[in-house]
């Protein structure tokens, strides 16, 4: 499995985590995600 279809697959539970996450957290994950999906564009 490749990167995108695992985070395409885990978005939804992704999403609902992140909300207990701190704030930096979450904008590392955000830069993390954009990477990896702007690399399969």
């Amino acid at each position: 499995m490749d990167d995108l279809s695992f985070l395409l697959g885990c978005k939804d539970s992704v999403d609902e985590r992140m909300n207990d996450l701190p704030e930096n957290v979450r904008r590392k994950w955000a830069m993390h995600i954009a990477a990896i999906s702007s690399r399969y564009a």
